[in-house]
C-alpha cells in the first residue's frame, strides 16, 4: 500500500489546519476576541476508572491519584475557575482505553476532544489511527520526544506520523527530547499541528530560565506550527526546591511564562491543569491563579486566547 500524500484533508483545513504563521497567529488571536468567555479550556486532565472490571494500568494501587477521576469529578473543581471544557490526555497504554475515553467523552459535553496514545511505527498502527480518526472527539495522539527523534529516521514511524498529519490529528509531545522533537518534526511536517506539552520540560526553579531550555523553546518557537501548553508548572516547582505544596505566588512563575511568550506569542500557548496529577503539589484554584494573573497582564484578547481560541485551533476543536 503507497504511503499517504502529506497533505492536508478537507476535515484538517476545516477544523483548523493552518499551513502558516500568520494564518496560525491571526485565527487564534481573532477567535480569542469573539469566542464566549463562558467556554474556557483546559488542555491537559486525565481520566480513569479503578473499578473497570479490568482495572487500569496507570495509576498505581497505593497512591492519591487511584480512585475513580471522570469528568463530572473535574468539573466540580475546574468550575469555579471559570473553566468548563477540556481536552483529555490518555496515560493509558492500552489501545482499547482510547475507545474507552471516546464513550466517556460521547456523554460528556464538557469533554470536547481525546489525544489518545496508539503504537506509532508497529505493525497496525495506521488502521487504528483511520479508526479512532472517525470520532470526531479525537484529536490527536501523545508521543515522547525521544520516540519523536528516533523515529524521524523510521519509514513506519513516519508513515503513521503522516497519517495523522492526513486526518488533520496533533501530535503531544511529552518528555524526552520534546523540544529537539517538536522543532524537528514541524520543520519536516510544517502543515502538522505539533504541541508541546508541560512547558517542554521547563525546571522552574531559580530566578530564571536555564538558558538551553530557553533557546530551545525560541527555536521551536520559529516553527509556526508548534504549540507550547503552560502545563506543569507547579509540579515543577514543587519538584525542584523539594517541596510537599507549590508556591502560590505568581511572580514565581513569570520569568517562564514570560520566556514561553517571547517564544510563541499570543496565539500560540495553551492552557493545561494536568489534573489530577496537579494535585499534589497545588489544587486546582491554585493552577489557574498562579497563571492569570500574568496572562491577564497582556490584555483580554491575550486571556481569551489563551484560554479559549489558541486551544481551538492547536486542537482543530
Amino acid at each position: 500500500m503507497p504511503r499517504p500524500a502529506v497533505t492536508l484533508s478537507r476535515r484538517g483545513v476545516l477544523a483548523g489546519s493552518l499551513p502558516c504563521a500568520a494564518a496560525a497567529t491571526v485565527s487564534a488571536w481573532a477567535w480569542g476576541q469573539t469566542e464566549d468567555r463562558a467556554a474556557l479550556i483546559d488542555t491537559h486532565t486525565h481520566f480513569y476508572d479503578p473499578t473497570r472490571p479490568e482495572g487500569v494500568p496507570w495509576p498505581g494501587k497505593g497512591t492519591p491519584l487511584y480512585r475513580r477521576v471522570l469528568p463530572p469529578d473535574w468539573l466540580a473543581q475546574a468550575e469555579p475557575a471559570g473553566i468548563t471544557q477540556t481536552v483529555v490526555v490518555e496515560a493509558s497504554p492500552w489501545v482499547e482505553d482510547n475507545q474507552w475515553l471516546l464513550d466517556v467523552a460521547r456523554d460528556q459535553s464538557c469533554l470536547i476532544g481525546v489525544v489518545g496514545r496508539l503504537p506509532i511505527g508497529e505493525a497496525g498502527c495506521t488502521r487504528l489511527i483511520d479508526r479512532f480518526a472517525a470520532d470526531p472527539k479525537f484529536r490527536g495522539v501523545r508521543v515522547g520526544g525521544q520516540a519523536v527523534v528516533a523515529g524521524l529516521g523510521s519509514a513506519a514511524f513516519m508513515r503513521d506520523i503522516e497519517r495523522l498529519a492526513f486526518h488533520g490529528l496533533a501530535p503531544d509531545i511529552n518528555g524526552g527530547p520534546a523540544l529537539e522533537a517538536a522543532d524537528r518534526l514541524a520543520a519536516r511536517l510544517p502543515e502538522m499541528r505539533v504541541i508541546l506539552e508541560h512547558m517542554a520540560g521547563a525546571r522552574i526553579a531559580g530566578a530564571a530560565p536555564d538558558p538551553a531550555w530557553a533557546e530551545g523553546l525560541a527555536r521551536a518557537g520559529e516553527r509556526p506550527n508548534v504549540w507550547l501548553k503552560v502545563s506543569n508548572l507547579v509540579e515543577s516547582a514543587a519538584h525542584a526546591a523539594g517541596l510537599e505544596r507549590a508556591p502560590v505566588d505568581p511572580d514565581v512563575y513569570r520569568p517562564w511564562l514570560d520566556a514561553a511568550w517571547k517564544a510563541f506569542g499570543p496565539g500560540r500557548l495553551i492552557f493545561g491543569s494536568n489534573w489530577p496529577v496537579c494535585e499534589w503539589a497545588a489544587d486546582y484554584t491554585t493552577v489557574v491563579g498562579v497563571v492569570r494573573p500574568w496572562i491577564a497582564s497582556h490584555g483580554p484578547a491575550a486571556e481569551s486566547t489563551f484560554f479559549q481560541g489558541a486551544a481551538r485551533t492547536a486542537y482543530g476543536l
